[in-house]
């Protein structure tokens, strides 16, 4: 009788691994965990978390798109240290082994949150994850192995911040990426760029931004950028037209102005969002700024995860399968 019950068991476990493990395609997942962010990004066996959520609900995104025996991510990006962004960290930090971890400079060394944070940053450490502060400018790169000699690189580029003393982060020692991450500095970046940036005030726009690159397509993952520090970046001519556009701050009216959008002019605009949220995101007046320069929107409030499908010079929406445009 043990026999009966263990074949299929068996089976259902050979499924689970065949049917999401992963092949030479890049895959961006935007995960439906409520009000906040995370989004996977995934190549081959190469995973990027960047943000983890409110709670621990990211697991059940990451159990949904990722093999059940991977328990590795290559790198997590902290964009900022809101409890929308940064509350599952813990969970992850628990349930999976982080290479690298990039993370801003925060002024708040005394809150709870960072506390709670050090005390994490510290464990991993300990367990053999490296901790960066990202700088303008600087640049991460992931080759996928492949016979293709065609096969284009994943090309990450901090967009945000603009920093470069290190301060929150100054008693923790920093490493050196794995070679398959070499990293850059762009020559761009000067002290005119740096002054546009420092212009900026809000906590939000001390966001981690990134220019995500794979062959001929460009992905905006925007963090919670506000207004001053979206037009930072185009002040400072460090982004122009993209393909798809990760909405700032959840859809929120202080982003996603008609002067941005009408430069970056983004074909895909994806929003993380949850379904009723007391802030009433995303902004009427956001979407309308979106369907003026005739941006397909989908939202997770609405579809659930969106899972797009990159493939060099094109991009799929696999899932959902059915959104229309709005």
């Amino acid at each position: 009788m043990k026999k009966v019950f263990l074949i299929p068991l068996i089976c259902f476990f050979l499924w689970q691994i065949i049917s999401k493990f992963p092949d030479k395609s890049v895959d961006l997942v935007v995960c439906d965990i409520g009000q906040g962010d995370a989004i996977l990004i995934q190549q081959g066996l190469f995973q990027v978390l960047i943000d983890t959520g409110p709670d621990g609900s990211v697991l059940a995104c990451l159990n949904r798109h990722l093999p059940i025996i991977d328990k590795k991510i290559d790198v997590l990006i902290l964009t900022h240290y809101d409890d929308d962004h940064i509350g599952g960290f813990a969970s992850i930090a628990e349930n999976y082994q982080i290479s690298t971890i990039f993370a801003p400079l925060t002024d708040n060394k005394e809150s709870k949150t960072f506390l709670e944070l050090n005390r994490l940053f510290f464990d991993l450490i300990g367990q053999g994850s490296k901790l960066k502060q990202p700088i303008l400018g600087q640049q991460m790169a992931y080759q996928h192995f492949s016979l293709d000699v065609k096969e284009p690189q994943l090309l990450f580029t901090f967009l945000t911040p603009a920093n470069l003393e290190w301060d929150f982060l100054e008693s923790i020692r920093f490493f050196q990426a794995e070679s398959r991450l070499p990293e850059t500095i762009l020559s761009v970046i000067n002290q005119k760029n740096l002054q546009n940036f420092k212009k900026k005030e809000s906590t939000n726009d001390r966001s981690i931004a990134l220019l995500l690159e794979y062959g001929q397509l460009r992905i905006f993952l925007s963090g919670d950028l506000e207004e001053e520090g979206e037009l930072g970046i185009l002040e400072s001519a460090l982004i122009d037209q993209v393909d798809i556009l990760k909405v700032a701050h959840h859809g929120s009216k202080t982003s996603s102005t008609k002067v941005f959008l009408s430069q970056v002019r983004p074909e895909l605009s994806l929003i993380s969002v949850g379904k009723n949220n007391k802030f009433n995101h995303p902004s009427p007046e956001v979407l309308d700024n979106l369907r003026a320069v005739f941006s397909r929107i989908v939202r997770t409030d609405q579809s659930g995860d969106i899972k797009i499908e990159l493939l060099n010079d094109k991009f799929h929406l696999v899932s959902p399968k059915n959104d229309s445009l709005q």
